[in-house]
């Protein structure tokens, strides 16, 4: 038997009438293919056959609008990475627990 379930579902998503205008024009720049597609959505899903954990992945949302990030924030961020490397475990994999398979490497 496969560990894993995967399946092809086509949904269906209603879009307000209101919504319309705003959902073609804002998120897909008025391509009617793409609003088409993100009205009948294929999904794929995997199910472990195990654990039963579930995903679904719908390929289309991600062209939907996201909030943009400021450079600030960013930069932010890459500062308190580069200030916590010297004593981070995680940035030196000898640091790190070791199973009896051993020792899980990352680049």
């Amino acid at each position: 038997d496969l560990m894993f379930k995967v399946e092809l579902s086509v949904d269906r998503v209603k879009v307000p009438e209101k919504m319309e205008h705003l959902v073609k024009d804002s998120w897909f720049k008025g391509d009617s293919a793409l609003f088409e597609k993100f009205k009948h959505p294929r999904v794929l899903i995997v199910t472990d056959r195990y654990t039963s954990e579930t995903t679904a992945v719908n390929p289309i949302r991600s062209l939907r609008p996201k909030p943009a990030g400021s450079g600030e924030a960013l930069a932010k961020i890459q500062d308190i990475i580069k200030e916590s490397k010297p004593g981070c475990n995680f940035c030196n994999s000898t640091l790190t627990l070791e199973d009896s398979f051993g020792r899980v490497l990352w680049n």
